[in-house]
């Protein structure tokens, strides 16, 4: 074999040493940015989960009761309660649309469609909404009050400690 015959497959083995190198780097950040968007999306529900915690606690869990029964009856210091509240649930959507728009996300609406409704559905929360709306995207609002147009949805959330109350009783 001459020299000029080595060269060539030495050549040849280096292009390939390259393109395995390449497609390696590929491989590796693709599986990275996989891990990034499921990391991303487990802070969601997490903030999700802070907020439940949120309602969880029996000062607060009183203001929210009262935001569905008698939303006129709150304090002002409520009403900040709740606005806060609230905010923190915008603020997942925002921080959802956000990704998307980087194209982190390959959509980012999955959250609002059953959400929305619980946090925005009540009278409180629709004023609040309908107030709060105006500062925000359109396609956010359009998003929300699509949400908010499903009226079987935010009955289910009006009924639902009914409903769990008549079965305790039945039971």
């Amino acid at each position: 074999m001459g020299s000029r015959n080595l060269k060539d497959i030495g050549e040849l083995i280096g292009v390939g040493a390259i393109l395995f190198g390449m497609f390696f780097v590929y491989a590796e950040l693709r599986q990275n940015g996989t891990m990034a968007r499921a990391e991303m999306s487990a802070e969601s529900n997490r903030m999700f989960m802070a907020l439940d915690e949120q309602a969880r606690d029996p000062n607060f869990a009183s203001i929210l009761v009262k935001s569905r029964k008698s939303p006129k009856e709150l304090t002002a210091t409520e009403r900040l309660q709740l606005n806060s509240y609230l905010l923190g649930v915008l603020r997942v959507y925002l921080r959802e649309r956000y990704y998307y728009n980087r194209g982190i996300f390959d959509e980012w609406t999955s959250l609002i469609g059953p959400t929305a409704p619980h946090y925005f559905g009540s009278g409180y929360g629709r004023a609040y909404w309908d107030v709060q709306k105006k500062m925000f995207p359109t396609d956010i609002v359009i998003a929300i009050d699509e949400a908010l147009s499903n009226v079987e949805r935010i009955e289910f959330d009006r009924k639902f400690d009914a409903a769990v109350v008549l079965q305790l009783d039945q039971g």
